[in-house]
């Protein structure tokens, strides 16, 4: 009886929350960290550091400091993830231990669990940087436990939301293996919840709407088609912070992400000039994807120069084999074989990364057997695919699907490429014939046509407003069991598309 009293009176304060509801924990943004975060977003490091610091040395209230110290830790995730380096990691950890320590000061229990729990994050995301998925996993747990603290005490304390969102897009798009023990442990989450709490977070919270932003723009873009124009987000935030590096950066990845290679390039151009200007810092990772957008739109000598320059510079490991295996393939295009084999023999899978995997899988082929003239009009069609000019693969690719003498697996990437054309060009039912097509007969099993076509079959029928269809194509894409190319990317993709689609997988 005492837990019905219970109940009723808990729904009986939410509905005078629900008439009056107001920011009860509002935290007012002091000018130094105002100007902190500026900095930040416009990617004047030492300026931002500065600030931060500012607040530390001479601001003796206790919430002021552990917001210094939180923004601290926030921008050493950041520098660490763009150049994952010993040095990077122990800055991180500086910075994020001595948030710990600020938060035993913080007396106001909300935003110290808050605050909490963005720490828990940041070490959790560091350690799927790092592959340290034990520690990840742990510091998740702790992070996501206390976002749920802090909304079940206040459902309007937005800034948790930005967390919360975060949390459930990882839930909800990590790997089957890895869904069950998710679930034991008590997590629960969608991509679909998760972009939900990042929207809210964007339009009313106060110290995350940024981070809330780009987060969602990228989750959205990359695991739901863009189904909610989030690569917008990313431009307001562009526009607002024109001559930031960071945003430059990210708008340009959204836009490359969307086949949009041309209108990217000046966004990209523009990330890696800024370090130009004084304070400005360009992490080298930004070198590669504008080498691989030269690749795209076949300026190979332009390519080569961005991704040697990252491998000169760059002191991690990720993206390094991507990169030296886009040079043999641009060297070997111009004609240099003997050049592009020296390449290949340095491609090295880095983490177990769909794309890194790809590139080893592919260079080892690529010294034993040369491009051969069709391969080489397949590259082409690949690079004019990704780079959005749909109406050159639909031309050029009947001259690869009239040849008679053609193997299964080149077959099926000609399949595909037209599918993809069709499919990008909103003609949903003739793209699903050769989808269908490359389903059928895939050629080589470890390659991508057969499996990414039938999930592109899905979203040829979600366009077509057949989602009873649509679901049953999603399903048969997460039944291939073999460690295909880009197997991860697609196992996310599928699963995101249920939970569009509100049914399981």
């Amino acid at each position: 009886m005492l837990s019905i009293y219970r109940r009723i009176s808990l729904w009986l304060l939410l509905a005078c929350t629900l008439v009056i509801a107001q920011p009860k924990h509002d935290l007012p943004m002091i000018p130094a960290l105002k100007l902190g975060r500026e900095a930040f977003f416009a990617f004047r490091i030492t300026q931002a550091t500065q600030q931060f610091q500012q607040v530390i040395q001479y601001n003796k209230d206790p919430m002021s400091q552990a917001m210094a110290q939180y923004h601290l830790s926030s921008m050493a995730v950041w520098q660490f993830g763009f150049g994952q380096t010993t040095a990077r990691l122990n800055e991180f950890k500086t910075h994020n231990t001595a948030l710990n320590t600020a938060l035993r000061y913080v007396s106001d229990p909300l935003w110290r669990r808050f605050l909490t729990a963005e720490s828990a994050m940041h070490r959790a995301i560091v350690g799927i940087l790092r592959n340290d998925m034990l520690g990840a996993a742990m510091a998740g747990r702790e992070a996501y436990n206390n976002y749920v603290w802090c909304i079940e005490q206040d459902p309007y304390f937005e800034e948790a939301y930005k967390g919360m969102g975060l949390m459930q897009v990882l839930i909800g798009s990590a790997p089957r293996t890895y869904q069950g023990l998710l679930g034991f442990l008590g997590y629960r989450g969608t991509v679909q919840d998760g972009l939900n709490h990042l929207e809210r977070a964007i339009t009313k919270a106060k110290w995350v709407q940024e981070e809330a932003a780009i987060y969602f723009a990228l989750s959205d873009e990359i695991l739901n088609r863009n189904e909610r124009n989030g690569i917008q987000k990313i431009g307001a935030l562009q526009k607002a912070y024109p001559q930031s590096p960071l945003l430059n950066f990210l708008y340009g990845y959204a836009l490359r992400n969307k086949f949009q290679a041309r209108e990217a390039l000046p966004y990209l151009e523009a990330a890696t000039r800024s370090g130009k200007k004084s304070e400005v810092v360009v992490p080298t990772i930004f070198l590669f994807y504008l080498g691989e957008l030269y690749f795209r739109l076949n300026q190979y000598e332009e390519a080569i120069r961005e991704l040697t320059r990252f491998t000169q510079e760059f002191q991690g490991t990720t993206l390094v084999g991507q990169a030296y295996f886009k040079m043999g393939q641009a060297l070997e295009m111009g004609g240099d074989r003997k050049a592009a084999v020296e390449m290949y023999q340095k491609v090295k899978a880095g983490f177990a990364y769909d794309m890194d995997e790809f590139a080893l899988r592919q260079a080892t082929l690529r010294i034993e057997t040369p491009m051969t003239p069709i391969e080489k009009q397949l590259l082409r069609l690949q690079n004019a695919s990704d780079a959005g000019d749909y109406a050159f693969v639909l031309t050029e690719v009947e001259n690869i699907l009239s040849q008679e003498t053609i193997s299964p697996t080149h077959l099926a990437e000609a399949h595909y490429r037209k599918g993809l054309s069709l499919q990008k060009s909103q003609r949903y039912e003739e793209a699903i014939v050769f989808f269908d097509r490359a389903v059928q007969n895939p050629g080589d099993p470890l390659a991508k046509w057969g499996p990414y076509s039938q999930l592109y079959i899905g979203e040829c029928y979600e366009a077509l407003q057949q989602p009873e269809n649509a679901i049953l194509a999603y399903r048969k894409a997460l039944m291939y069991r073999e460690k295909f190319d880009y197997h991860k990317g697609l196992e996310q993709r599928a699963r995101t598309a249920l939970s569009r689609l509100k049914v399981g997988n």
